[in-house]
């Protein structure tokens, strides 16, 4: 039987607390609560004629995920549900349901992992039926992928440097939501079609007064309307291959027009789900575009007609074909496993892993593995071939005498499809030291430049931020006057509700001039939460000027390195201290945890701050930048932004940035670190090199707790993100 999940994405009655608000007169209806009395809804008879069970849906076994639009208790046991006319219709043999009230995407990927603790095998369908909420809490929409510029080999054995895409994972944003659910449910069920149905259209609900919710003519929070939600769900389904069923578009549920009183649940108070008539229309609409498995076809007739002739054919043809199914993985699978688990080698020692192959099952044999290596962010030194035997091919690509790692690209190909992939393997990454200088009046240059800027009299505006705001945290957007008179910085302040005193947490950005998010979830976790921006503008800037900032910002951090009081990071690195002069100030700070935690440039800033300010009790970095930039210049990996990796600078003026640099770069405030941190990279992180990276780490003296996860880039697993909040809760207690 084929095995097929079904994704619902829609409606939520959307039970989130949200601040009361006047809704003003719906431009369909003569009120916000319309004109006309409740209408009393009877269940929908299912007629025996209705049902459709000669399909590959009759027998299955049905896990719905979702919103209170799968949520029983939405309206009632005495209600009957789409879910329930569809088990009816289809004969469904069983129906496992997740979906619970006020639920947006992710958790669903929480619902998710609770289906597949439960019925990891005995599921054949999965719906999942959530994003209205997503809309009505106006998450911001974020994007599906980040772009870096990396080396990828092209037309045989050249290299090019191509812009290189990953998905955005986490649940800041509606996009990344999207991601992490589908990539867990595509992970722990990849025989399994997956399904999405869109929202339905919304109308005005008020459930108390604590939780109004307007009509879809109005936009949320993010200044968007439900439909570019949807477009955004679509966007994600096509990413992962995800076919969808539109129900915004051919419900034919209109809530805002009287008319439609007769699919409404409660038309004066609830115009938000559908009555049995309404639940009874969806099922109906579903019973006839349900896919029939992995096969998508788009007419309903060309499926009938197609399923009577392969029925035919099949029958004529014999039981072989009659029991094929869709694979359940893909014919070509392949690992790269390092000959030391760690990926660590011994100084001398020969860099070598195995790749292992199988095609349809069988390990490879004969196929040739063609492979360049060479010292990390550098031109390749050596080339060569190995062969798979018996689905192994041992591919050994030189050795190291100096600390530092080698990359090995590689591919090989079978039966027209070509794998290609890179690894890194480290040689005494412990025993990397830096090639940056320090300054002989490195402490007086801060002390000093921090001290002017603590003369700036700091002023906050709050400005409230409803959609990120619940019973249990309260959001704000902060605009603080902090290293100069007229000079602000911007960031989102989330604060948990309890009324009892908290530690404070600073999160910096990654490198870009781009837009930030509040971050509630950790406020959730216990933690007072700044999140800022490094430019100075608002971060509710409208898109235009957005685009303006960024083509006048455009490579910033080169900006100014011919002085080390103009350097561009001069203001940023004293804002930090100053961000933390406001969080220490905040009635609700516990007044002993002071922390910081970030990625990339965030990963850097956190390091800088720490070196900084001796206020700071914990910090946690990931794959910093900004480290150990001389690298290039004495040939080897230097970190983000890669100073003179490709173009030929002059020494003289070399030696100048350098000699600026030299007060901005990581390494020289990883020394000064007096905190516990938890820090964590990868070997193969393209953007900030592992070389640059362990540098900086190397100088690190107080207690560390260091993470590594050879297989991951400039990203981390959601597996250690976890770590390290649980690893900031202990430092807290």
């Amino acid at each position: 039987m084929k095995r097929t999940i079904f994704i619902a994405a829609a409606l939520a009655a959307g039970l989130l607390a949200l601040s009361a608000q006047g809704v003003a007169d719906s431009p369909l209806l003569g009120s916000p609560a319309g004109t006309r009395a409740v209408v009393s809804h009877a269940n929908v008879k299912v007629n025996k004629s209705d049902k459709t069970l000669r399909t590959q849906w009759a027998g299955t076994r049905v896990a719905f995920l979702g919103d209170s639009m799968t949520d029983k208790r939405t309206l009632g046991a005495e209600t009957t549900l789409w879910w329930e006319y569809l088990q009816q219709l289809l004969g469904l043999k069983a129906t496992y349901v997740y979906g619970i009230s006020g639920h947006q995407w992710h958790q669903i990927l929480g619902q998710a992992r609770k289906l597949h603790d439960e019925h990891p095998d005995d599921v054949d369908a999965i719906l999942i039926f959530a994003g209205t909420n997503d809309y009505n809490a106006g998450v911001p929409v974020g994007s599906f992928f980040e772009e870096e510029e990396v080396e990828v080999e092209v037309k045989g054995p050249q290299i090019a440097r191509r812009r290189h895409r990953r998905p955005v994972m986490g649940d800041a944003t509606f996009c990344g939501r999207i991601n992490e659910a589908l990539c867990y449910l595509k992970t722990q069920y990849p025989d399994i079609q997956i399904i999405v149905m869109t929202p339905i259209h919304r109308g005005y609900a008020k459930f108390n007064d604590k939780n109004v919710q307007p009509d879809d003519f109005y936009c949320n929070g993010q200044g968007l309307f439900l439909e570019d939600y949807v477009s955004v769900l679509k966007q994600g389904c096509a990413y992962w291959s995800v076919p969808v069923v539109d129900l915004y578009s051919e419900s034919g549920i209109v809530p805002n027009l009287e008319s439609n009183n007769l699919y409404i649940a409660k038309p004066a108070t609830d115009r938000l789900h559908p009555s049995t008539e309404g639940q009874w229309r969806i099922a109906r609409l579903l019973q006839y575009q349900l896919p029939p498995g992995p096969l998508d076809l788009n007419n309903t007739l060309m499926k009938r007609q197609l399923t009577v002739l392969l029925s035919a054919w099949l029958l004529a043809a014999g039981p072989f074909y009659a029991q094929n199914t869709a694979p359940g993985r893909a014919y070509l699978d392949y690992t790269i496993v390092p000959a030391h688990g760690d990926g660590v080698c011994a100084l001398g020692e020969t860099a070598t892993v195995k790749v292992v192959a199988t095609a349809g099952g069988r390990g490879l044999d004969g196929v040739v593995v063609r492979f360049e290596a060479g010292p990390d962010a550098l031109s390749a030194d050596t080339a060569g071939e190995a062969v798979f035997h018996q689905g192994e091919a041992l591919v050994e690509f030189g050795t190291m005498r100096e600390p530092g790692f080698r990359f090995c690209r590689l591919s090989f190909e079978v039966e027209g499809q070509t794998c290609r992939d890179n690894v890194k393997l480290a040689f005494a990454p412990d025993r990397i030291a830096p090639t940056i200088a320090e300054p002989a009046d490195f402490d007086k240059f801060w002390a000093k430049t921090l001290a002017r800027a603590a003369k700036v009299p700091m002023t906050v505006e709050y400005t409230p931020i409803a959609e990120a705001t619940d019973d249990e945290v309260e959001t704000s957007m902060v605009k603080i006057q902090c290293y100069e008179k007229g000079t602000y910085l911007y960031g989102y302040l989330s604060r948990p509700r309890d009324g009892g005193k908290h530690p404070v947490l600073m999160i910096p950005p990654g490198a870009g001039v781009k837009r930030i998010n509040p971050l509630p979830e950790y406020a959730r976790e216990g933690f007072i939460t700044l999140v800022i921006e490094v430019h100075g503008f608002p971060v509710n800037v409208s898109d235009s000027l957005m685009k303006e900032r960024q083509q006048a910002l455009g490579d910033y951090w080169f900006t100014g390195t011919e002085n080390r009081d103009s350097y561009y990071y001069r203001r940023i690195y004293c804002s930090l201290v100053r961000c933390f002069d406001f969080l220490c100030s905040l009635p609700d700070f516990d007044g002993r945890n002071v922390g910081v935690t970030g990625g990339s440039q965030g990963g850097a800033l956190s390091i800088v701050a720490a070196g900084l300010d001796g206020r700071i009790t914990f910090l946690s970095a990931f794959y910093p930048a900004l480290s150990d930039v001389s690298g290039f210049l004495y040939g080897r990996a230097g970190g983000w932004p890669r100073f003179y990796s490709r173009e030929s600078v002059p020494a003289e003026q070399s030696a100048m940035e350098m000699k600026t640099l030299s007060y901005y770069d990581v390494v020289n405030f990883a020394r000064r670190i007096k905190a516990p941190g938890f820090y964590s990279y990868g070997h193969n992180d393209g953007t900030c090199p592992p070389t640059s990276v362990c540098a900086a780490l190397n100088q690190v003296t107080a207690p560390k707790t260091v993470v590594v996860t050879p297989a991951s880039a400039h990203w981390r697993y959601t597996e250690t993100q976890r770590r390290s909040i649980e690893w900031m809760q202990v430092q807290c207690r």
